[in-house]
């Protein structure tokens, strides 16, 4: 048995052996081929140059903010202006992200970019898009329309330039005035042939109306450019906005409850990007800016059209009692007199305060029938606005209008959360409606009781010598335009600095800029 098994460890495994017969085969074999092996490898440098050289980098840019409920230190807890456009707590982040990525926003965003010309540099072996060319300037008549669908195609020369326009797509007018499409009136016909204008000269036809105007570098163009053809084409607002609502993205740490966002854009060109981005952001901040100052704008509007009317009675009265001191010789009142005037006055401004509150109840009303948001409905602050349902039901109007504002950028309209806050709205409105025509038909009763008082007071005031009479009349009117005059600049002031010192929630703290990233 051990001699069998000396024989078979013996005996050699041919399977498993590689002779050096067999790498020379190999050897031979791959040697043979090696033209197939260095074309392969040739083309796929050639190719790999070509993407490289030709074809479009690709960069990212961002931006960091930090977004944190800003409170008016001017706002007074007790203030009815102080109900800020808030989304409160954990929301802020989720808000602004919703606003960020809606469709509205970003139109208001396109709208202010100037990007109604889209430009592009077309080469021997590519093309790709130009952001604001330094050779030449694109300028549109916004009030007339302009052609969608075509495509101009510009060479340069030192007088000007030679343009011709060929279709690239479906055409269609549209009004850059009013930002929306136009109608056809009679079929387009695009003459494709090339003409020659000079810069600054208008081209026009009843479907476009635009020049071209020299750029700053356009002799360098001239000088080093022989190989590229600059073309441009016509560009809505609503595919600037859906551009950026698809390129736009944003990052925050849940977890950790950062009020730090940051967003992030990429594509071909750094400064297009980080101008959109930085654009984004400010209109982020103005629309939050715009929600603060609804109710005192709103305010202010309210007693602008009060001072109107009491700044006329002031200025007749004033008139008035300037021309009887200069035609008399009595220029003060006897101690009787005085007194009747001061009962006199003190009527007469708790009757303003009541018409005073009337008008605002009034304007209560036109605002809830006039508007569908009713996050700006203003409260002046005045001491005679003293209904306390009214101005219960007004708070919680406002309240609720602004919690509704900030569900439906986070929030489907199908939501239930947003169904039962729109039913809540409404309820509260209609109680606000019936209040407020309650509180001004109460007030009747007590402007019937001061008219009372005040025709009493006048007829004690009609047994004074005639002169005195006339002059308690002329210096009531006076001294009561006065005292209302004055109440309301307060008030008005009161608003405006409000205004003025209302700051955004959201801060740039990192803004988006072209810092130089590598592809």
């Amino acid at each position: 048995m051990s001699d069998q098994l000396s024989q078979y460890q013996q005996e050699p495994q041919r399977d498993d052996e590689i002779t050096l017969k067999d790498i020379f085969r190999t050897l031979q074999g791959l040697l043979g081929s090696w033209p197939f092996l260095l074309g392969g490898m040739l083309v796929g440098v050639a190719i790999a140059f070509s993407v490289n050289r030709y074809s479009q980098n690709t960069y990212e840019i961002q931006a960091t903010v930090a977004v944190e409920e800003k409170e008016n230190p001017l706002a007074s807890a007790e203030s009815a202006l102080n109900f800020g456009f808030s989304f409160g707590g954990s929301g802020l982040i989720d808000t602004r992200q919703a606003v960020l990525k809606s469709y509205a926003h970003n139109s208001r965003v396109a709208h202010k970019l100037g990007w109604e010309v889209k430009q592009f540099v077309e080469g021997r072996l590519n093309r790709r898009e130009e952001y604001r060319p330094k050779h030449y300037q694109v300028v549109f008549d916004p009030e007339h329309v302009q052609l969608l669908g075509a495509e101009w195609s510009i060479e340069f020369n030192e007088t000007g330039i030679d343009i011709a326009a060929v279709q690239v797509d479906n055409f269609q007018l549209y009004n850059y005035s009013l930002g929306e499409p136009a109608e056809f009136t009679s079929p387009v016909e695009l003459d494709e042939e090339t003409y020659s204008y000079a810069y600054g000269e208008w081209i026009e036809s009843p479907y476009c109306r635009f020049k071209i105007k020299r750029g700053e570098k356009l002799d360098e163009f001239l000088e080093g450019n022989s190989l590229t053809t600059s073309n441009f084409q016509f560009q809505t607002y609503d595919a600037i906005a859906n551009w950026g609502m698809e390129n736009l993205n944003m990052e925050f740490n849940e977890k950790q409850q950062s009020s730090l966002l940051t967003l992030k854009m990429a594509g071909y060109s750094k400064p297009q990007l980080a101008d959109f981005m930085n654009a984004s952001i400010q209109e982020l901040q103005s629309y939050e800016l715009r929600q603060k100052n609804l109710m005192a704008i709103n305010t202010i509007e309210f007693i602008d059209g009060q001072l109107i009317q009491i700044e006329s009675a002031l200025r007749n009265s004033e008139a008035a009692l300037e021309e009887f001191r200069s035609q008399n010789l009595i220029v003060d009142l006897s101690s009787e007199s005085e007194q009747m005037l001061e009962y006199f006055i003190s009527l007469e401004q708790e009757r303003a305060a009541i018409n005073l509150q009337r008008s605002f109840y009034r304007y209560v009303l036109e605002f809830l029938e006039r508007n569908q948001n009713y996050a700006g409905l203003s409260l002046p602050t005045l001491s005679s606005f003293n209904d306390p349902t009214v101005a219960q039901l007004a708070e919680q109007l406002i309240e609720s209008s602004v919690a509704l504002e900030r569900y439906k950028y986070s929030l489907e309209g199908t939501n239930p959360a947003v169904i039962e806050l729109e039913k809540e709205v409404q309820y509260t409105k209609q109680a606000l409606y019936n209040a407020t025509r309650n509180a001004l038909s109460s007030s009747n009763i007590i402007l019937e009781d001061i008219n009372d008082r005040i025709s009493a007071a006048q007829g004690k005031i009609s047994k004074l010598p005639a002169t005195e009479q006339k002059l308690i009349n002329i210096q009531r009117q006076y001294e009561l335009s006065g005292g209302q005059y004055q109440l309301l600049l307060e008030k008005r002031a009161e608003a405006g600095i409000l205004q003025a010192s209302n700051l955004p929630d959201t801060q740039i703290i990192d803004p988006a800029v072209d810092r130089g990233q590598k592809p």
